[in-house]
């Protein structure tokens, strides 16, 4: 009986530790209207997380992609949370973003959470039909 408790105490902390490992990766992100600032070097990579839920028709984009010279996303994750890896519908999880700094010069990653409802892609979003969600000033020196 007693290395049953035992067990039982060692099972019940080990669900307990990667549950809090689990969920703090769902801790660092924007959320909408939070912006924030880079300094990178010319060849360095940054992130950027932010939260969506396709479920609900919508998707994050980045709006000012083909007017950006100097930085080119060179890789975008998702990530489901918790909940929707545990069968949850409309759970949503996290998108990470990778930028690389291409040149030197200053320039802004404009991001907002489009509809995709009707067939949309992000190619069909820019800064002059849509109001950006997350705004970021990157610096990128030598």
């Amino acid at each position: 009986v007693l290395i049953m408790k035992k067990i039982l105490v060692l099972v019940t902390f080990i669900i307990l530790v990667l549950s809090i490992f689990y969920y703090r990766e769902f801790e660092d992100y924007y959320e909408s209207g939070e912006n924030d600032s880079f300094e990178i070097k010319v060849g360095q990579e940054f992130h950027i997380r932010l939260y969506e839920n396709g479920s609900t028709g919508y998707s994050n984009c980045w709006l000012n992609e083909k007017n950006n010279p100097l930085l080119r996303k060179v890789k975008e994750e998702y990530s489901q949370s918790l909940n929707a890896r545990l069968g949850y519908i409309g759970s949503g999880g996290l998108i990470e973003m990778t930028f690389k700094g291409l040149k030197v010069g200053v320039d802004t990653v404009k991001i907002a959470n489009c509809s995709f409802r009707d067939g949309e892609k992000c190619t069909d979003y820019n800064t002059e039909n849509t109001k950006s969600d997350n705004e970021f000033i990157i610096k990128i020196t030598d």
